[in-house]
């Protein structure tokens, strides 16, 4: 079988950028995964966050630059270090864990989500992942998007003029309004 995880990146574009990856990682990187060239979970959410800031983020001609790749191979770092040993839930698994926990009360509900050694090893971190949507539904989705442009048109400009400037310096975060 395959992870869920594997099974999302199965086109070749994926395929391309996830041979880049591999090939930027010492062996002792690579050998964390093993069967696997990469771990599929830091992958897809390294390619995700590529994917916010560029859309063709994983086109081989984007990813022929080196430090292009060498930034995608810094993402997926900072990612495997984050989850490498750690078991991704659904939304709805963990929904269902924090039903379980709840009725055990506030210190092993706390424990679940922050750790505690007396009562849990670990503790549970966030991480939206966004999937590009199948033809079918972008035109299920159509109707609604035209009926409201002008809603979201509004909403980009308030948005434009209160975006985070990033000047290098990431404490405390500035706006640009």
């Amino acid at each position: 079988g395959q992870s869920a995880m594997c099974g999302l990146v199965t086109s070749p574009a994926a395929l391309f950028a996830m041979e880049k990856v591999a090939q930027g990682l010492s062996d002792d990187e690579r050998k964390k995964c093993l069967p696997n060239a990469i771990c599929c979970l830091p992958f897809v959410l390294a390619i995700d966050h590529a994917l916010q800031f560029f859309y063709k983020a994983l086109d081989p001609e984007y990813l022929a630059d080196e430090d292009r790749q060498e930034s995608l191979v810094g993402a997926y770092r900072h990612f495997a270090n984050r989850t490498v040993g750690t078991v991704p839930l659904t939304r709805n698994r963990y929904r269902q864990l924090r039903r379980l926990a709840g009725p055990r009360g506030g210190e092993v509900e706390r424990a679940l989500l922050t750790g505690s050694l007396a009562l849990l090893p670990g503790r549970i971190h966030s991480q939206e992942v966004f999937l590009a949507l199948t033809s079918t539904r972008c035109r299920e989705l159509a109707g609604y998007f035209r009926r409201n442009a002008a809603r979201f048109a509004a909403a980009a400009q308030v948005r434009e003029g209160t975006s985070i400037l990033f000047d290098g310096v990431l404490d405390p975060p500035r706006t640009t309004a």
